[in-house]
């Protein structure tokens, strides 16, 4: 029978913090500072894309440059032409997956309801 060696666990330091985030039951954001985004993208022969993102200007780079999602690396990525910001990935999720949800003329009008 093999015996298993185990190493004594090292206590943190008296000075060191256990949690660097606070721990509510919940999980909580790796990185509270953060924006969570959604938006509309157009594609190089017009299509529109819905997506989520912390940051936009990455994301809209990575879309430009085939690193992105598989739409965007078949049909290209043109522009962003919408966004919405929200405190957190719960709420800009469930948004996102409504906007995914309607038809292209829905999608057309919300764009041009918030570029007025």
């Amino acid at each position: 029978m093999r015996e298993s060696k185990t190493t004594p666990k090292k206590s943190p330091s008296p000075g060191a913090a256990r949690h660097p985030l606070p721990v509510t039951g919940e999980r909580e954001l790796k990185h509270p500072a953060h924006q969570h985004f959604i938006y509309i993208l157009q594609s190089g022969d017009g299509r529109l894309y819905t997506g989520y993102t912390i940051d936009i200007e990455r994301r809209l780079a990575q879309h430009q440059t085939g690193q992105g999602a598989k739409f965007t690396r078949a049909f290209g990525a043109n522009k962003i032409l919408y966004q919405e910001s929200f405190p957190n990935k719960s709420l800009a999720l469930k948004r996102e997956a409504l906007i995914k949800s309607w038809p292209r003329k829905k999608k057309l009008a919300l764009i041009t309801s918030k570029t007025k």
